[in-house]
């Protein structure tokens, strides 16, 4: 039977802004995490929920939310890197949460921080290594072939992430829009760390 749209109960009363532009993933069945974000202001969020989903005896859901965003920044330094961003894509590969791209809280990223890499089963537990976030130092075969990861898109496709579309338009350079579809690899399954490109035709 399609029941269509339901609402979902909130647990308790989290203090959790209405946004956009933010990152939201299932790392299982029924939890995940969403952070970042723009408010109708024009403010980046700064924040790092867990969200998980249960279903009661009567059938409603029931949606616990859950904020990390002390706990990440008293464990890394990098945590404003993560939580604070707009317009990035996030997925889940090799068990690891990859964040790729979108605009800082502290405007734009650095190149180093634009892909970041969290471990999920380290966010499952109860104390956090200062490990638990990690660089990618994606490497190109041409500075000129650099994509600008801003209003991308991204998804998984087995141990590797493709990056399509994307651009800007900036009123003092004008509209730059990237030409190719990128993959990304696991440097852990024997494939080299760098990006793959496709000429878009």
């Amino acid at each position: 039977e399609q029941k269509g749209w339901e609402t979902v109960k909130v647990a308790g009363k989290p203090v959790i802004a209405s946004r956009f532009g933010a990152q939201m993933i299932a790392v299982d069945s029924s939890s995940g995490y969403v952070f970042g974000g723009m408010s109708q202001d024009g403010i980046v969020f700064n924040d790092f929920w867990k969200w998980s989903l249960e279903i009661g005896g009567d059938g409603t859901a029931i949606i616990q939310l859950t904020e990390l965003s002390e706990k990440l920044r008293n464990t890394t330094n990098l945590a404003d890197y993560v939580a604070g961003r707009f317009g990035a894509t996030t997925n889940v590969v090799s068990n690891k949460l990859l964040i790729i791209g979108g605009i800082g809280v502290r405007g734009v990223l650095p190149e180093k921080m634009e892909i970041l890499c969290l471990d999920i089963a380290e966010l499952g537990q109860n104390e956090w290594s200062s490990s638990i976030i990690q660089t990618i130092d994606a490497h190109y075969e041409s500075p000129a072939l650099r994509p600008l990861l801003a209003g991308h898109i991204s998804g998984t496709v087995g141990s590797s992430v493709i990056v399509a579309s994307g651009g800007v338009v900036c009123f003092s350079f004008g509209t730059f829009w990237n030409n190719y579809i990128w993959q990304i690899c696991d440097a852990s399954v024997d494939i080299s760390e760098e990006w793959k490109y496709f000429q878009v035709v």
